[in-house]
């Protein structure tokens, strides 16, 4: 099986409001040794964010060998929403250290490291 079918079964998980199967379908990739490209594994993030897993999401964010502005704000949006607002803010502040300020990405990363400050008071 490929990264886009794991990507599949997990978003099906989320549709079918089945959280085992999301953790089932983890314990199964690992145990076959299949490997997820970021695409598939910023897909597991968000199952396990979406279920409120969130020290699963977050120890699965840091063994990730590539994460990308979706990684970040995936877990971020996750601790917010559970009120863990220092955590987002942490995050987000990491990841504003790791890109290089473009005219895209800077107003995003102030924005939202802004409004989980502004959360957090």
């Amino acid at each position: 099986m490929d990264s886009h079918s794991y990507a599949n079964m997990l978003q099906q998980a989320i549709r079918n409001r089945d959280p085992n199967a999301g953790k089932s379908l983890h314990c199964h990739i690992l145990k076959h040794g299949a490997s997820l490209d970021l695409f598939a594994q910023n897909i597991l993030l968000n199952t396990y964010v979406h279920f409120g897993f969130l020290e699963d999401a977050s120890k699965l964010f840091d063994e990730m060998p590539l994460t990308n502005t979706v990684s970040f704000v995936t877990l971020a949006q996750g601790f917010s929403r559970s009120h863990q607002f220092q955590r987002a803010r942490r995050l987000l502040l990491r990841y504003a250290s790791f890109t290089i300020p473009t005219v895209s990405y800077l107003p995003v990363n102030y924005l939202l490291v802004g409004t989980i400050v502004n959360q957090s008071n």
